[in-house]
């Protein structure tokens, strides 16, 4: 065997994988001088055949002299022909589309390849169908890069409250205050004005590079997790034109909110705590705030509340520091519950008198200037009320279940097992999240938690955990009743009934949102059926709110687990409890360097044998809770040891199959109706 001298050598051979080459045409390669000594006129014809693999769409494309390259499959021979040569291709893909990425933004007002999420980046933008979907949208003259980012989030029809609204305040510059039930796309309903002007007042009249930087609109929030929310939702809307909008709120660091703003961002939306923080502290940009053209407070009603946010007064006389800008300041003002009839806590102790017509009128239009005059609005502002017929979304299936204080669990462990789609469950106090979230990770169901006390990184990845997670469960304080929109949520629970019919359109309303349907479901223990009762009168929903139908066997089942859990729990809250008694002593002792007397050395002696006990009764009801999670649901009629056939489909149903919790509801009272 003759073997070519390009492969003769003394030391190690080393063969390297060639994975991203083409071929090239003679014409288009330039000549190679060859450093080899040796000069063989036969190597190339006895050089070895080589096995080439081309990924699909990596050829590159001859020149307009070069003949045509047929396409060639995956696998070939390239034989030892002199005139075909082989060039390997450099990896340039990051290089490439960073230009393209440049090369759009500079023309996004001509933008026809819009790309969406996992689709090819090749494809072009189908402006027929872009015509069709969004033909809704027209009519509220907004520019076309913030329907192209409308149209990828799948916003292709207005609701009520946006085609109410965004041709008042883009076309008239109108002061607005609105209401509207919770879910109803508020969010857009202010947002969408303000950038659609910033577009066009940045592309007719450029601002003064002379002035110092400020801010062009201001939004306030009464918490974190709204505010980071309205930040999102308007860079959608945005993503095609260089606007930046930068987000300050508090249990997020500082300096990192500085850089932010180091970079002059139009649009901040903040809460008012660490807004005046980063004013007093003498913040330049934030500073100019009295230089801002749009001005909004969301959720109204409790930013403005007397006494509630000090800082929002202070923010607003700032704000209205200047009479030149606050002449030309457009202000907007909205809430779920801006102006109602329902205020105030159900446990004030005394009975409220029922207000006639007339009467709420003329509250309402004392509160409407109440509110008119701390904004200080130069303009008579136009209000749009939504919330007149229904407080509560149309699509929101409102339902009851009255059970004593101890099922509560019972019944919140049924629906978190039987039903599918993310479940948010409401309590009153913090003190109570925390013992449910205990008790259900007890049982296996992994719940999420959000309270006032959680540092704000981890309430926003519990959010985010909950949001991309299907079937989720999550327990929370009000604090998550307000504003935030979590898309899909499919069933809220009360598991403590709302102290105000206020907090109970709130809470009802993080599910229905926008076209899509929601549960309610109210847990009414008998010391709650009061605070029941005043919601149903304030609200005229007697006949409406109905009893949720219960599968007798399946609460049963879910019954023998809960109770081992509840064992487990207080056994577990008592052995801490009992430890850190008794380590009081010895710490103490040492720190004083004080003996112990006999009496109290016998008695910690005797705690300890009681822990030892109580950890062995623990680990026992632990391995028995574990069984029971292990082993399948049986009715309680069925027995486990001799099992019919007939019944196994039944078991297997109960265990392996997940229904709908609103489908069964609708049901349920379908068939009550025929019947």
């Amino acid at each position: 065997m003759k073997i070519s001298p390009l492969l003769e050598g003394k030391g190690l051979i080393s063969f390297e994988e060639i994975t991203d080459y083409s071929i090239i045409d003679e014409k288009s390669l330039k000549k190679k001088k060859r450093k080899s000594s040796e000069k063989n006129e036969n190597v190339e014809a006895k050089k070895p055949k080589l096995l080439v693999k081309i990924e699909e769409g990596q050829a590159k494309k001859p020149k307009k002299k070069s003949k045509k390259i047929n396409k060639v499959s995956d696998d070939f021979t390239v034989n030892g022909d002199s005139k075909n040569k082989v060039k390997k291709l450099k990896k340039n893909k990051k290089k490439s589309s960073s230009k393209k990425s440049k090369s759009q933004k500079s023309n996004s007002t001509s933008r026809l390849n819009i790309f969406k999420a996992g689709e090819d980046k090749n494809s072009e933008f189908d402006e027929q169908e872009f015509d069709q979907k969004m033909s809704a949208w027209f009519e509220l003259m907004l520019p076309k890069e913030l329907l192209i980012g409308l149209y990828e989030k799948g916003f292709y029809t207005p609701m009520p409250i946006q085609k109410i609204v965004i041709p008042e305040a883009i076309k008239n510059r109108s002061n607005i205050i609105g209401t509207a039930q919770t879910g109803s796309g508020k969010t857009l309903a202010f947002g969408l004005p303000i950038l659609s002007q910033l577009i066009d007042s940045a592309n007719s009249q450029p601002f003064e590079k002379n002035d110092s930087p400020a801010p062009q609109a201001l939004i306030l929030t009464p918490t974190r997790e709204l505010a980071i929310q309205i930040k999102d939702h308007l860079q959608v809307c945005c993503r095609y034109k260089d606007i930046k909008i930068a987000c300050v709120v508090g249990g997020i660091s500082q300096l990192k909110q500085e850089r932010q703003l180091s970079k002059n961002p139009e649009i901040v939306v903040a809460t008012p705590g660490r807004l005046m923080q980063m004013i007093e502290d003498g913040h330049e940009f934030l500073n100019n705030i009295l230089r801002i053209r749009y001005l909004v407070i969301d959720e109204a009603d409790r930013m403005i509340e007397k006494g509630h946010f000090s800082e929002v007064e202070k923010i607003l006389s700032l704000a209205n520091k200047d009479e030149k800008f606050k002449a030309k300041r457009q202000n907007f003002l909205f809430s779920a519950t801006l102006i109602t009839k329902y205020e105030g806590d159900f446990n004030t102790g005394r009975e409220k008198k029922e207000k006639s017509e007339a009467q709420i009128k003329r509250e309402e239009r004392a509160k409407l200037n109440s509110l008119v005059e701390r904004i200080q609005m130069t303009k008579q502002p136009k209000f749009f009320d939504l919330t007149t017929q229904q407080v509560t979304a149309e699509n929101l299936f409102e339902s009851k279940i009255f059970c004593q204080l101890k099922e509560k669990d019972i019944y919140l462990y049924y629906f978190a097992c039987k039903y599918q789609g993310r479940t948010l469950v409401f309590a009153n106090s913090i003190e109570c999240v925390r013992r449910l979230t205990n008790l259900f990770r007890l049982m296996k169901k992994n719940p999420l938690q959000l309270h006032a006390s959680m540092d704000q990184k981890q309430r926003l990845k519990n959010l985010e955990k909950f949001n991309a997670t299907e079937n989720s469960f999550m327990i929370a304080s009000d604090v998550a009743s307000r504003g935030l929109d979590i898309p899909g949520v499919h069933h809220v629970i009360h598991y403590q009934c709302p102290r105000s019919a206020e907090i109970y359109v709130h809470r009802s309303g993080r599910t229905a949102r926008s076209t899509h349907e929601g549960l309610s479901v109210m847990l009414i223990s008998p010391d709650e059926i009061n605070l029941y009762r005043k919601i149903v009168k304030i609200f005229k929903k007697d006949k409406e709110i109905k009893d949720y139908p219960i599968d007798i066997d399946y609460y049963e089942s879910c019954k023998t687990r809960v109770n081992l859990a509840k064992k487990i729990d207080e056994l577990q809250h008592q052995l801490n409890k009992e430890k850190s008694d008794s380590n009081w002593y010895v710490k103490n002792a040492k720190m004083m360097d004080i003996e112990l007397d006999d009496e109290i050395l016998k008695e910690t002696q005797v705690d300890d044998q009681k822990v030892n006990k109580n950890r062995i009764k623990l680990s026992q009801l632990k391995q028995e809770l574990d069984k029971n999670l292990k082993q399948m649901m049986f009715p309680k009629f069925m027995s486990k040891k001799y099992l019919e056939p007939k019944n196994v489909n039944e078991i297997l149903k109960m265990n392996n199959s997940k229904k709908d919790a609103l489908n069964e509801f609708k049901d349920k009272f379908k068939k009550k109706i025929k019947n």
